[in-house]
């Protein structure tokens, strides 16, 4: 190595994508790896003017000086086309110092940001011609919340009806909307106005005339991603409407195939609500959060996936995010509108996981209820079934359900016929089923046929560059709920959740940044702010990390980790991956006890 005071394999550093360069007290570099070298090759002309400019800009001679690097923290620095943000540390004993510093491209998230500002004001444009329209519009997401409504369709409505519209169902509001749930499919109708909003408002019936309301999907990729509805006024002497359209009187409720149907009774209706509100994902893939390749790579994973009807089995630590997974699948399916039913295996005995699964027919045992129970694969047909903590269901249950797998068709307790579904079953578990089943506790055969598509979440800790986007998206959300104006967290606080660990993965880092929020009084979330437990291991990680050769040999440990975990212990393919030789790679499991 070119410098005593610096013992990290270059090997290893190489293998870092950040360039990585070590300067001496005079500002001339000692070690560069190889992407460093490539920016700050002295042989090449631009090499040398980019280390110029880069001693230059960040006044290296007053940085040694005073011993302080703070100033040049988190700083963005513009090498040719390409913009990087400065991370540095100090290294050294008091006779000399070593400047140890780390440069991240982040020209693609600059270009992204171009990206995002082009589109917010295209938005902006868009609204407001929406705004101007002489018809009423309205807009819902996929789930049928009111995202946008226009003045004009304020003025077509009784005063106050959409005070409290933003984020309410559409069906809270709008009485003719349950027969438009029925489909996705473009539909028409005609509503008297006093028949327009549902009774429990407390709004006075309006006498206007009768509203013409057209619904149109959203169509994007192979999902629906809302509704736009269009209400226009009825000229009295407008002749009747055709076969394409429905007329909403009290006589005669919407039907699907619109004509004009007897009333029909509260029962069915009901019935068909309940249906309904059963129906569709809570979650889409734009829920899940991060830019890094890992979760770039399970999100393009997903797509491609969610076409299919494939059984599908996540398999991955608890709070990463398995639930959301399997909503998204099921919103970009092609049964994003039928319903999506979820149980928990680990959270009912197994008499009662039984009966919730397959149904019971009335009497099948004592406290049944009179007309039976549908279970839950029947309440899924058409749709989605997700069973988290599927490593937890017992052996005779696991029997019952590969039945199920294989047959597509349920029998229920007590019954004597069966009833085919067509059902997709997405399965998640944080247990290793592979050991499971080798301790006899997981039959290999339900393995095989749920393991279909295997897809896995990586652990906080194995992405921490989306931490960034963690904050701001945990920030937006809690200011909504605790109505608190927060600015965003401290440095000190952002270093804090970059050193610890997350056990808990995602789940736990909303916990975190909740409990900020709890005890927070000011606009930015300082370290007294995070929990006990947080500050502890952050601290002694801090602490442990004080020297430049200390935080690289952590770093250089999780990089190892890491690719050994990716290549389940495999070091030779690990040591590729890393790019350095086995020989070096045992010497670094030595050193550091792995």
């Amino acid at each position: 190595m070119p410098d005593a005071l610096f013992s990290l394999s270059p090997a290893v550093l190489d293998a870092f994508a950040d360039a990585f360069l070590l300067l001496d007290d005079s500002g001339r570099p000692l070690y560069a790896n190889q992407a460093a070298g490539n920016l700050f090759d002295p042989s090449r002309g631009r090499g040398r003017s980019a280390l110029r400019l880069l001693q230059r800009e960040l006044e290296l001679e007053k940085v040694f000086q005073e011993r302080d690097c703070t100033a040049i923290q988190q700083r963005k620095l513009k090498l040719g086309e390409r913009l990087f943000l400065l991370s540095a540390y100090f290294g050294g004993d008091s006779t000399r110092a070593r400047l140890a510093l780390i440069l991240r491209d982040i020209s693609d998230l600059r270009q992204l940001a171009a990206d995002y500002s082009a589109n917010a004001a295209q938005l902006v444009r868009i609204t407001a011609a929406l705004r101007h329209l002489a018809s009423g519009l309205l807009i819902t997401d996929a789930w049928g919340r009111i995202a946008f409504f226009n003045p004009a369709l304020e003025a077509m409505l009784p005063s106050g009806a959409l005070a409290r519209a933003h984020g309410a169902a559409i069906t809270d509001i709008f009485a003719f909307t349950d027969e438009f749930f029925q489909d996705t499919a473009s539909k028409k109708c005609r509503v008297a106005q006093h028949l327009l909003l549902r009774p429990n408002q407390g709004l006075p019936a309006s006498p206007g005339t009768a509203l013409a309301v057209t619904r149109t999907p959203l169509m994007h990729g192979n999902g629906c991603h809302g509704y736009l509805y269009v209400f226009e006024a009825v000229p009295a002497k407008e002749e009747s409407p055709g076969a394409d359209t429905a007329v909403l009187t009290p006589s005669a409720p919407f039907s699907a195939s619109g004509a004009s149907t007897p009333l029909q009774t509260d029962a069915p209706h009901k019935k068909r609500e309940e249906e309904i509100s059963a129906g569709g994902a809570q979650y889409t893939l734009s829920d899940f959060v991060g830019q890094s390749r890992e979760i770039l790579r399970l999100k393009e994973m997903i797509r491609k996936v969610a076409g299919t009807s494939s059984t599908v089995l996540i398999q991955s630590e608890s709070g990463t995010g398995k639930e959301l997974l399997a909503h998204s699948l099921h919103a970009l399916s092609k049964r994003a509108h039928a319903p999506f039913i979820k149980l928990n295996c680990a959270s009912l005995p197994e008499s009662l996981l039984e009966s919730e699964i397959f149904g019971y027919e009335a009497g099948a045992f004592t406290g049944a209820k009179k007309g039976g129970h549908v279970g839950r694969f029947e309440q899924a047909h058409g749709g989605t079934i997700f069973l988290d903590e599927i490593g937890e269901m017992s052996l005779p249950l696991q029997a019952k359900l590969l039945r199920i797998i294989q047959e597509r068709e349920v029998q229920r307790l007590g019954g004597q016929s069966t009833r085919r579904v067509d059902v997709r079953i997405i399965c998640a578990t944080n247990s290793d089923l592979l050991a499971r089943m080798r301790g006899q506790a997981f039959r290999s055969d339900l393995y095989y046929r749920l393991s279909v598509v295997s897809l896995s979440i990586p652990p906080l800790r194995e992405h921490k560059e989306d931490i960034k986007s963690l904050v701001i998206h945990f920030l937006r959300r809690y200011s909504r709920l605790f109505q608190k104006r927060v600015k965003g967290v401290s440095k000190d606080v952002y270093n804090a959740l970059m050193l610890y660990d997350w056990p808990g993965n995602v789940r736990e880092f909303a916990n975190v940044i909740e409990y900020a929020f709890n005890i927070l009084d000011g606009e930015l979330i300082e370290m007294e702010h995070l929990p006990p437990l947080l500050l502890r291991q952050a601290g002694s990680e801090l602490k442990s990390s004080g020297s430049l050769d200390a935080l690289l040999r952590a770093y250089s440990v999780r990089l190892v980790e890491h690719a050994l975990e990716e290549h389940k212990g495999h070091k030779a393919a690990a040591a590729k991956a890393l790019g350095i030789s086995r020989a070096t790679l045992y010497r670094l499991l030595a050193r550091d006890r792995l």
